[in-house]
């Protein structure tokens, strides 16, 4: 599963973050995808982030009682590799 790169769809996705929680009510679940959103400042190098984003994101993982299990080894999991690159950390490992 890929989260949108349009900013006006990051809401939607959101939305059907709580679609699929709602589904999951009873058992245990997990979401492993490239949500192409960070959840902190310090996560993104070199390109920009929307704070309203990373407060959305941070927002419906609180209110679905998710917990972030980090990834070892890789501060970032994305790069633009160009000449002056960008990192960012977008992909998750997300379990109820």
């Amino acid at each position: 599963m890929y989260g949108p790169n349009e900013r006006a769809l990051k809401p939607l996705f959101l939305q059907d973050l709580h679609i699929i929680h709602s589904w999951c009510l009873l058992e245990p679940w997990t979401l492993v995808e490239d949500f192409n959103m960070t959840r902190f400042l310090d996560e993104r190098q070199g390109c920009e982030d929307n704070i309203n984003d990373l407060d959305s994101f941070n927002d419906i993982i609180r209110a679905l009682g998710l917990i972030d299990i980090p990834f070892e080894g890789r501060s970032f999991t994305w790069s633009n590799k160009r000449a002056t690159p960008a990192f960012a950390k977008l992909d998750r490992f997300l379990v109820s």
